[in-house]
C-alpha cells in the first residue's frame, strides 16, 4: 500500500515539477497527513503515528541543508517528508541515497551537455566557476537545473526494486 501511493505521490510530484518548476503544497501536506493517519489508525496506533512523524522527519531533514544552500526547493523537502511519512525513517533514507546518486549522475549528464555546444559552453564553465568557488546560489545558470522530484522518484523506484541500500553495503 505504501509503496503505491508514494509511487502515485512521485508521479505527480513529478509532472508539477517539470511543468510548472513547482510541487504543490496540496499534494505533500494532504499526502503526509494521509500517511500519518493511515498509520495511527490501520496500522499500530501510536507506535504507527511515531514511525510516520519520524519518516516525515527524517525525509524532510535530508534536504534542510540542499534547501538553505539554494540547492532544492521547499517542495523537495516537504516532498520527500511526505513519502517518509508513508514508508518510515528507514527506508526513506534510501530512497534518499538512491536518489542523490541518481541526481549527481543527471547533473553530471547535464553539464556535460552545455559544456560542449557552442554558446552554452561558456554558461557551463562559469555553472562550474561558480561551484568550485563554493558561490553557488539558487539553481544555477538557466538550463543547468534539474527538477530534483526527478531524481527522488528514481531513488524511490530503485528502493521499491532492489530493497534497503544498506543491504548493498
Amino acid at each position: 500500500m505504501t509503496g503505491m501511493v508514494c509511487s502515485l505521490l512521485m508521479a505527480a510530484a513529478v509532472a508539477f515539477d517539470v511543468h510548472f518548476r513547482k510541487i504543490p503544497n496540496q499534494l505533500t501536506v494532504s499526502v503526509a497527513a494521509t500517511g500519518l493517519l493511515y498509520h495511527l489508525v490501520l496500522e499500530a496506533g501510536v507506535r504507527g503515528l511515531w514511525f510516520s512523524v519520524t519518516g516525515l522527519l527524517v525525509g524532510g531533514l535530508l534536504l534542510v541543508i540542499p534547501f538553505a544552500l539554494g540547492m532544492s526547493g521547499g517542495g523537495d523537502v516537504k516532498l520527500l517528508g511526505a513519502a517518509g511519512a508513508w514508508m518510515g525513517p528507514s527506508a526513506i533514507f534510501s530512497v534518499f541515497l538512491y536518489g542523490s546518486i541518481a541526481g549527481g549522475v543527471f547533473s553530471i549528464v547535464e553539464i556535460i551537455r552545455y559544456m560542449g555546444f557552442g554558446e552554452n559552453r561558456a554558461i557551463g564553465r562559469r555553472f562550474m566557476r561558480e561551484l568550485t568557488l563554493r558561490r553557488f546560489h539558487g539553481t544555477g545558470p538557466a538550463g543547468l537545473s534539474i527538477p530534483y522530484s526527478i531524481p527522488i522518484a528514481v531513488g524511490l523506484l530503485t528502493y521499491l526494486l532492489i530493497g534497503d541500500i544498506r543491504e548493498w553495503m
